[in-house]
């Protein structure tokens, strides 16, 4: 419990300085990079690994978490939550047996398999999904700001929003273009 609060505190202050999807990256290559060497560790080292192991997924888990928060309209927020917590728990349906079919057929080396299928599964997802390149099109596409409505600038609002002041509320942009690069 210590360690997972003291990740809590450090994602807290990288999260300054790092996207949350990086720190979501390296709390997943802590994870699989932490089973590489356990079955050839003693109990001392194993406790480290544990330790490396917990850090990372705090690092996923603060930082999914808050990813949902940020980008996420208050009211939807509750059924997010619950579809990316029954998502990640799908995977255990995958996992579980998995380890232990290579429990049973690889005793010696059944960590450092699934680590190893673990750092390939992720660069697949990089390559395949390339999340940078997402996030970047979210960001430029939903923003927040002031504003208020003149003859150009209509649209619905939420009951007690008073369109003849100044308020803020979130924007969703789509694209205008034909190329769909540009935003209107």
């Amino acid at each position: 419990m210590v360690h997972s609060a003291i990740a809590a505190v450090v994602v807290g202050s990288l999260s300054q300085r790092w996207a949350r999807t990086t720190l979501i990256l390296v709390g997943v290559l802590l994870i699989t990079v932490a089973l590489l060497p356990a079955n050839q560790a003693g109990l001392g080292f194993l406790m480290v690994l544990w330790l490396i192991a917990g850090a990372g997924q705090t690092c996923v888990n603060v930082s999914a978490q808050t990813l949902i928060a940020d980008r996420t309209p208050t009211d939807a927020q509750g059924r997010v939550y619950g579809a990316q917590f029954a998502w990640s728990h799908l995977w255990w349906v995958f996992a579980y047996p998995l380890a232990g079919w290579l429990g049973i057929h690889f005793r010696e080396v059944e960590f450092l398999y699934g680590g190893l299928l673990g750092l390939v599964l992720l660069a697949l997802v990089q390559l395949i999904l390339s999340p940078r390149k997402h996030e970047s099109q979210l960001e430029s596409l939903s923003h927040e700001h002031e504003h208020f409505h003149d003859g150009q600038h209509q649209h619905d609002h939420h009951p007690g929003i008073l369109v003849s002041e100044p308020h803020i509320h979130p924007h969703h942009h789509t694209a205008s273009s034909s190329t769909g690069n540009s935003l209107p």
